[in-house]
């Protein structure tokens, strides 16, 4: 930014003229990189209630993904596929825990993730 002196009138057009530039820069860049998503539909991005099926139906584990399911699907910033990779990161961790899950009553004995 360049200091020619001049200052705003008020403090508040200062500080507006301050920002500005910055303003301008995160706005043009805040899609870069989200080149791949052009083909990708909205509900793709919206509805991920479909991946949640292999959770048990129930219980603790089943809330903390509904909500993590949820706050994903708010989230602009990351790819669907980013999204994906998400819920099966946390789909493999309960698995290896499998066991330690039944013994708690955290699952029901029956479940299984396969």
């Amino acid at each position: 930014m360049q200091n020619n002196n001049k200052r705003a009138p008020n403090s508040s057009q200062d500080l507006m003229l301050f920002q500005l530039p910055f303003i301008f820069y995160s706005s043009n860049n805040r899609h870069k990189g989200l080149e791949v998503e052009k083909d990708v539909g909205f509900h793709e991005h919206i509805f991920l209630g479909t991946h949640i099926a292999s959770f048990p139906k129930k219980g603790a584990i089943r809330h903390f993904m509904e909500l993590v399911i949820q706050g994903l699907s708010m989230n602009p910033y990351i790819t669907v596929q980013q999204k994906k990779d998400n819920i099966n990161w946390f789909w493999n961790y309960f698995k290896s825990k499998e066991s330690i899950l039944k013994e708690t009553g955290a699952i029901e004995k029956d479940f299984s993730f396969q």
